[in-house]
């Protein structure tokens, strides 16, 4: 995503946060390859759907992901866990 493709993914844990069907990327059920083969089938004979997609991933890369974000949401849940933790004992 922050190379600017398209993701392509399935609905397993957080992947479907990013995954955003015909938005970010599609995704495909677990063990498809049928599945998989048609959306990379169509999206490598489909360069501007590719382009479409792979922007949209990106904003939502720049948005979301990156290192210093995810760090942040991830910090505030430890001291969430930690404050719980001690009030808890």
């Amino acid at each position: 995503m922050h190379h600017a493709l398209p993701a392509v993914g399935t609905d397993l844990g957080a992947i479907p946060d990013f995954v955003i069907e015909d938005q970010t990327g599609y995704r495909v059920r677990v063990g498809d390859v049928d599945g998989l083969t048609r959306v990379l089938d169509g999206l490598l004979s489909a360069p501007e759907e590719m382009q479409r997609l792979g922007q949209n991933a990106l904003k939502l890369a720049r948005e979301r992901y990156t290192w210093e974000k995810v760090g942040s949401r991830l910090g505030a849940h430890f001291r969430e866990a930690l404050a719980e933790a001690a009030t808890s004992v």
